[in-house]
């Protein structure tokens, strides 16, 4: 009988190849965790010279020491007297459209938004229109689209009535633009009943179906202000300019020269918004003020400016120009 092999010798075990696998397995996961811990003491460890091996955790950043804030080497110098970037290093200057651009004025953009806080619809019929739309969506979900169509209706038309588009004035400074939209009812010298003087009277009718918010027509000051309790009479009337609820303001310009702007009630329009009082600094075309439901303004101007606009006129709020101021050499002292 010929001599068994060694492999013949080895008892008949049953699944002792799988035996063998998990052993050689479990001798790798112990070998495993012993190089971990000794890669791990020696990243701890003080590097040693000569040593081909690079460092285990990584290159260490030059500068850097133990129980130091890292900062980089242009931090200890001491920023110029404007507080501006003390180093661009070759890049470009800032430009006019950057959001921190340091050339720009500091709440520039916050004096902006109080000139105009609003985005095309105007703030005074925010309550109105949410509470149409409320209206009108809820009788929609409960009772149909025809039921609610109605009040659609109406919603639609109190979004264009509180619409107020953006506006750019002319350059002219001798200009004098319209405080508001709508139709111009009355150009001729009248007395000015604030100032007690003769003027150029030009007064802008509004109907429903314009822009209701009132701009300064001219850059001034504020010197007074005048409000009077009065009747809601037709404002394309010419007695309504003297029984009506009306709010008056005397601006001066810079040249000296005297305008008064008057908002008048109407027969629908009962609420007069003026937010400017005594020692207020309009702009051209600043929204001061609003009238709701249909209105009037009228300017009294020097009587020797020329008018431009004529009866009937349709005309836009700081776009179109009512009249010309004449020249001045000096500043009128009032």
């Amino acid at each position: 009988m010929p001599a068994r092999t060694q492999a013949d010798r080895r008892p008949d075990v049953r699944g002792r190849h799988r035996h063998h696998e998990l052993l050689d397995l479990e001798q790798r996961r112990v070998r495993g965790v012993r190089e971990r811990t000794e890669d791990h003491r020696r990243g701890h460890a003080p590097a040693h010279e000569g040593d081909p091996r690079p460092h285990p955790v990584g290159r260490v950043r030059q500068g850097i020491r133990a129980r130091e804030p890292r900062r980089a080497a242009h931090a200890a110098v001491a920023p110029p007297a404007d507080r501006r970037a003390p180093d661009r290093e070759g890049r470009r200057a800032p430009a006019r459209n950057d959001a921190l651009d340091q050339e720009e004025p500091a709440r520039r953009y916050l004096e902006e938004l109080v000139n105009y806080p609003h985005p095309i619809i105007a703030r005074e019929g925010w309550p109105y229109l949410g509470l149409a739309v409320a209206v009108s969506l809820a009788v929609n979900i409960f009772c149909g689209l025809w039921w609610a169509l109605p009040l659609w209706v109406v919603s639609v038309f109190i979004l264009q009535f509180f619409r107020d588009p953006p506006r750019t004035a002319p350059s002219d400074p001798q200009a004098v633009l319209s405080p508001a939209d709508g139709r111009v009812v009355v150009v001729g010298k009248v007395r000015d009943p604030y100032l007690d003087r003769e003027a150029l009277k030009i007064s802008v009718f509004m109907n429903v179906f314009n822009v209701h918010s009132n701009r300064s027509p001219v850059d001034g000051t504020v010197k007074q202000r005048w409000y009077h309790a009065g009747s809601f009479l037709n404002a394309a009337m010419d007695k309504a300019s003297l029984e009506n609820e009306r709010n008056a303001l005397w601006l001066q310009t810079p040249a000296g020269q005297d305008i008064t702007c008057v908002q008048i009630a109407g027969l629908v329009a009962r609420r007069i918004l003026c937010y400017v009082d005594q020692g207020a600094v309009l702009h051209r075309g600043q929204r001061y003020g609003f009238i709701r439901f249909g209105s009037r303004v009228d300017l009294y101007l020097p009587p020797d400016a020329q008018p431009r606009a004529a009866l009937g006129d349709t005309v836009y709020a700081t776009e179109s120009v009512l009249a010309w101021l004449p020249p001045t050499t000096s500043p009128t002292q009032k």
